[in-house]
């Protein structure tokens, strides 16, 4: 009888031992499952964010630089499509440097699609030369000065909002 006691203990031990590793085979199962790949996905899920808020950062730097630049153009455009500051400032500059302006002819503005060119150059504003015509004299007269006539056309930017 005791024989018999001792083999039901071994067998009940024995049971004991299977049903813990079984037991902790489960939870490591459970655990491996359901724990450590939810948190795999959410480390993927907060790598992912970082990474698109890296490209939203890069994004915004660039939109930061071009607006800066932006910003520079429209001090240098000027701040009406009227024609009287452009010609104002070209007979400034012209005063500047003693040149003798005989006659404004202005034309119609060109439209294009984010600025008006103004026809009318170093210069802190968008102004360039688009034609110019110089046309020497015929004088006879050593005695007599000889000055060039010049047909200068002139453009200027002013930016669209």
């Amino acid at each position: 009888m005791e024989q018999k006691i001792d083999i039901t203990q071994k067998i009940t031990q024995k049971k004991d031992i299977i049903i813990f590793i079984l037991v902790i085979l489960i939870a490591c199962l459970i655990g491996y499952n359901l724990v450590y790949r939810y948190n795999l996905s959410k480390i993927d899920f907060i790598k992912f964010q970082i990474d698109e808020e890296k490209k939203k950062n890069e994004i915004l730097g660039i939109i930061g630089i071009l607006d800066k630049k932006l910003r520079g153009y429209q001090k240098r455009s000027f701040s009406t499509t009227e024609i009287t500051p452009v010609v104002d400032k070209i007979s400034a500059l012209a005063k500047k440097t003693n040149i003798k302006i005989e006659a404004f002819n202005p034309k119609p503005a060109i439209s294009q699609e984010h600025y008006i060119q103004l026809l009318i150059e170093s210069s802190e504003e968008f102004l360039w030369v688009t034609r110019l015509d110089m046309k020497k004299p015929t004088v006879t007269d050593s005695k007599q000065t000889r000055v060039p006539k010049i047909d200068l056309e002139l453009s200027a930017l002013y930016l669209k909002k």
